[in-house]
């Protein structure tokens, strides 16, 4: 039963890395491919074309800044509100004071 398992357990590591490897070489041609694009689309007097890998790194990060100003919003807010109900209840005991002293 070990033996099975650590040879299932190679196989999926050479399989694993072999796809790594062709991630890692489909996007350096997508890279080559879009610089390609870039330079003739300058030659020919256009924009630069934007690279789609750093486009969505890009967009990976944003929606992790997204999420993380979405929770500093959400603790602000309770912040917020706790603040005025403190402020509240300190107003409420002064003029419950000043009263008393009348």
């Amino acid at each position: 039963v070990w033996g099975t398992m650590e040879v299932e357990a190679r196989a999926w590591t050479g399989q694993l890395a072999k796809a790594e490897a062709d991630i890692l070489q489909a996007s350096q041609k997508l890279e080559k491919v879009f610089k390609e694009a870039s330079r003739k689309s300058l030659q020919n007097g256009g924009r630069e074309v934007p690279d789609p890998i750093k486009l969505v790194r890009r967009l990976t990060a944003l929606e992790m800044a997204l999420g993380n100003l979405k929770n500093d919003c959400e603790f602000i807010s309770k912040k917020r509100t706790e603040i005025v109900k403190s402020v509240m209840e300190a107003q409420i005991e002064n003029v419950t004071q000043v009263q008393e002293v009348k």
